[in-house]
């Protein structure tokens, strides 16, 4: 199981997924390469924050690239 939720959406992960999945856990924080750079992933509590290098898709929404706290 994934816990940070992160795969690519695209080929050559152009576009990543992004939907975590704590199950019983109150947090998680990690990094997922991608070849484009670190892919920052922290949830805890209702929302998480993203950080990443190329666009995301959360929700069937795309994000931009950079910095996004988001609902869970």
């Amino acid at each position: 199981q994934r816990v940070l939720g992160v795969t690519p959406a695209e080929p050559g992960f152009a576009v990543a997924q992004i939907e975590p999945s704590l199950a019983d856990l109150a947090w998680a924080r990690g990094v997922v390469p991608c070849p484009f750079g670190p892919i920052t992933v922290a949830v805890e509590g209702g929302s998480f924050v993203v950080d990443s290098p190329i666009p995301f898709v959360h929700a069937d929404r795309v994000y931009p690239a950079g910095e996004h706290r988001l609902p869970r």
